[in-house]
């Protein structure tokens, strides 16, 4: 829920929504020189995954199904989690190989693993002892979410006006939504936590005692092949657990970024490049914020981005984009 963030901002006109996504970071460049933005067409939506979704997990479980006898048994709903987001990836990965599509580079021993029948895939082949998902499959894993796979990734942008685009047609068709909102979130302060964390075990380094059991990461992926990605410059975040044993918590980004802010508020911090950071983490719940606007705001800030050239053929190069802006003209 947007109550949870770090700082929750209105905006009381379609210009000033505008002006706040950029006007709020304004000479701060020392915690928000880069940033990342995410729109969402109701103040209700949380900064939930799509695999960590009802929906999105019944998908993976739809698609494991169409290629296995039955589901495992499970305790809880997420329990298998990682085997059903690992299979619609591979799926996806062989189908785009298979095609001659261009994918990610990967390791002979993952792209072996990946490539052949899911129904023979051995899990211990791909999700190692290590941090899950491993790094090498970051790229993998962007590709398939952004063509609709569920995975463990959060959609973002390193464009504001870009964020509001989708915040404001959604907003337009949803119904039952009186707010919408952008959400800002400081890549770089999570890179330069990133110290904190041990790329080994990825816990935070705090008196040798585990104040978090997560990452929080920015993930950039390779945009070629993938003119969308590049047209929106597309983003991810991805929370990673330790050691790819315990499971990570189902819970919206916000509440893993303020859980981990008051770890670090607690316990004195050790790692290189944290300390300076202190002063921040002191002032802010979480390097992360929301502008937030009426529904009835949102035509006219549409308006406002297309005179900027934030328009469907923008938003969307090709076909896609050209059909959408003769369709949704006024």
């Amino acid at each position: 829920m947007i109550s949870r963030a770090g700082r929750v901002v209105e905006a009381t006109s379609p210009e000033d929504f505008i002006s706040k996504l950029t006007d709020l970071t304004a000479g701060q460049e020392k915690y928000w020189r880069k940033t990342m933005y995410r729109g969402h067409a109701s103040t209700a939506w949380s900064l939930t995954p799509a695999a960590f979704r009802t929906t999105g997990l019944d998908t993976l479980k739809k698609i494991w199904t169409n290629y296995h006898v039955r589901l495992p048994k499970e305790n809880s709903p997420f329990e298998h989690i990682d085997m059903l987001e690992l299979n619609a990836v591979a799926l996806f990965y062989s189908q785009a190989d298979r095609q001659g599509l261009p994918l990610p580079p990967l390791s002979a021993k993952l792209h072996m693993a990946l490539a052949q029948n899911p129904a023979h895939m051995n899990k211990a082949h791909v999700i190692e002892n290590t941090d899950w998902p491993q790094i090498d499959l970051w790229p993998v894993f962007a590709l398939a979410q952004h063509y609709g796979i569920p995975t463990r990734l959060l959609d973002w942008s390193a464009d504001p006006f870009v964020a509001a685009y989708f915040a404001a047609v959604g907003a337009l068709a949803e119904n039952g939504a009186d707010d919408f909102c952008v959400w800002t979130l400081s890549e770089t302060v999570l890179a330069r936590l990133e110290p904190c964390f041990d790329h080994e075990w990825n816990k935070i380094r705090i008196r040798k005692k585990e104040a978090s059991k997560i990452g929080v990461y920015a993930v950039d992926t390779p945009r070629y092949a993938n003119p969308n990605l590049y047209a929106q410059k597309g983003r991810f975040t991805l929370v990673v657990r330790p050691n790819g044993k315990e499971e990570v918590e189902p819970k919206p980004l916000d509440l893993h970024l303020i859980e981990l802010f008051q770890n670090l508020r607690h316990h004195k911090i050790v790692s290189e490049g944290a300390p300076e950071l202190m002063e921040f983490i002191d002032k802010e719940k979480s390097p992360l914020f929301a502008v937030v606007a009426k529904k009835k705001f949102a035509g006219d800030i549409l308006g406002l981005l297309r005179q900027m050239d934030y328009s469907h053929t923008r938003i969307f190069p090709g076909y896609e984009g050209c059909a959408k802006e003769v369709l949704d003209w006024k």
